[in-house]
């Protein structure tokens, strides 16, 4: 079972995994803090949350308008993708992995790769890359 959610604390996601909701839907929307009212970090936060409270992250890129270029749509999919695999980056804290858990060790890896490339090619202040580290530190 999958819910969508608002802003979420660690517990309060624990909380519903505890009552059967195995997924939780939350993402970073399309002009986040200009169009939207709330901060980037907020959604950020929520997203870890959702993750440390033992949900799996669903997200994706929305909501899609007339005002949005094909470029901003097209960077926005890359940084959920991004997001998705960083997300699997945080599973493995010092216990003995399940399958799953081992080919998301593989999504880690290809991340690192992906987050390398992504950190020589980033301007200073790029969002994406304060997402990127904000989520692996």
């Amino acid at each position: 079972m999958a819910v969508n959610m608002g802003e979420l604390s660690k517990d309060g996601a624990a909380y519903l995994k505890e009552c059967g909701i195995n997924w939780a839907y939350h993402t970073l929307h399309l002009r986040e803090g200009i169009d939207t009212p709330f901060r980037p970090e907020m959604r950020i936060a929520t997203m870890k949350a959702i993750k440390e409270g033992g949900l799996r992250l669903t997200s994706g890129v929305d909501p899609i308008g007339i005002e949005h270029t094909d470029r901003e749509i097209a960077e926005n999919i890359d940084a959920i993708r991004m997001l998705e695999l960083l997300t699997a980056f945080g599973i493995l804290n010092g216990r003995s992995p399940t399958k799953e858990e081992i080919v998301n060790e593989c999504i880690r890896a290809y991340f690192m790769e992906v987050f390398g490339r992504y950190r020589e090619q980033a301007v200073p202040n790029d969002m994406m890359l304060r997402m990127m580290e904000e989520v692996i530190g």
